[in-house]
């Protein structure tokens, strides 16, 4: 209910089928197509590769979701930490 639909991307979606399910090449068009600047835009994921390529593309900052359950209290907290 947070996102908008044609703003959710699975890796079965035409976009990530076009940048071959590399989700920064994804992240980054949009990013310029909004206008979105790193200091203003992260990308949370479980996947460290996909977190990776962001990082050493930098591309946007990023927040690595390595525990079990997704996300919890302490991450929301980091990304609070994050925007101030």
């Amino acid at each position: 209910d947070f996102f908008e639909g044609e703003l959710i991307f699975g890796s079965d979606s035409q976009l990530m089928r076009e940048k071959n399910s590399v989700k920064g090449e994804l992240i980054r068009e949009h990013m310029q197509l909004y206008g979105h600047h790193f200091e203003r835009a992260i990308f949370v994921d479980d996947d460290r590769d996909n977190i990776e390529f962001c990082e050493s593309q930098k591309i946007c900052q990023t927040l690595h979701i390595n525990h079990p359950g997704g996300m919890d209290e302490n991450d929301l907290k980091t990304i609070e930490k994050i925007f101030q």
